[in-house]
């Protein structure tokens, strides 16, 4: 058997063989006993509690969701409000301090959080906080 055919089929086991990791910056996984789950909804407005959705992690742009499965760490997610007075949101996002929709999370597998924006009637400069509404062990 010809050498260099030799050494491309021992390289070839060799890396079939190799477990494939795939590093993750965002943080996201499957569904799990080893994640944790974050969710934005659904919530009941009783108590001006509304829902969210997810729209970027850790400064990195996500494609629009209610629910994340996410590694055990801490997070900086920044969500949009999903309130049924949407033509009031608007008004006032312009006026909504840098930052104003984001969240910090440290969050453990196995757990569930609940981010939930509360609206807050008697503040018209920044009217919605986001809040870690829940955590459910």
């Amino acid at each position: 058997m010809n050498m260099k055919l030799l050494t491309l089929i021992t390289m070839t086991g060799l890396l079939a063989a190799a477990p494939i990791t795939h590093a993750n910056p965002l943080g996201t996984t499957n569904p799990g006993a080893h994640a944790a789950q974050v969710n934005g909804g659904p919530a009941s407005s009783v108590g001006d509690i509304f829902d969210v959705q997810f729209i970027d992690i850790n400064g990195t742009n996500i494609p629009t969701r209610e629910v994340l499965w996410l590694e055990p760490g801490s997070y900086t997610l920044r969500v949009q409000v999903v309130a049924d007075h949407a033509r009031r949101t608007q008004q006032f996002r312009s006026n909504e301090p840098r930052g104003w929709n984001t969240i910090e999370v440290v969050v453990e597998a196995g757990k569930i959080y609940e981010v939930r924006a509360k609206f807050d009637r008697q503040n018209r400069r920044q009217p919605y906080s986001i809040i870690l509404h829940k955590v459910i062990e």
